[in-house]
């Protein structure tokens, strides 16, 4: 049996706000809405995995939600945090000095948006 990821929960302030500004960034759309009342906002990542965004009131850790995607893919993701005045950086430590020398692999960033830890790396395959 192949096991594969179907969704993730990102606890945020406003599950709509924190949707909206990741399909933004990452050049993705707000796929809908789940559960009861609707309280999860889906982006859809692949066609097989989304990640549910839902509004929390209670205080929550620092969640670190990581993506892989191809170096074309990225320089979009940078143009666009660029044009929104996002900062990033190269280190979950340092998520504001504008570098992308990551240290896993040859560029990545990471940035934080309503108790998320965002975090992307240009593959090392080619698709």
């Amino acid at each position: 049996m192949t096991i594969s990821l179907n969704h993730v929960v990102c606890f945020t302030k406003n599950n709509e706000a924190s949707a909206k500004h990741f399909a933004e960034i990452m050049g993705l759309k707000i796929d809908g809405y789940e559960g009861f009342d609707n309280k999860f906002v889906r982006v859809d990542v692949t066609p097989s995995s989304s990640i549910f965004f839902q509004t929390i009131k209670e205080t929550y850790p620092l969640q670190h939600l990581a993506f892989e995607m191809s170096e074309e893919t990225f320089a979009g993701l940078e143009q666009r945090m660029m044009k929104n005045h996002i900062s990033y950086g190269n280190s979950p430590s340092n998520t504001t000095n504008q570098k992308t020398d990551h240290p896993f692999t040859e560029k990545g960033l990471f940035w934080i948006h309503d108790g998320c830890l965002f975090e992307v790396m240009v593959s090392n395959e080619s698709e």
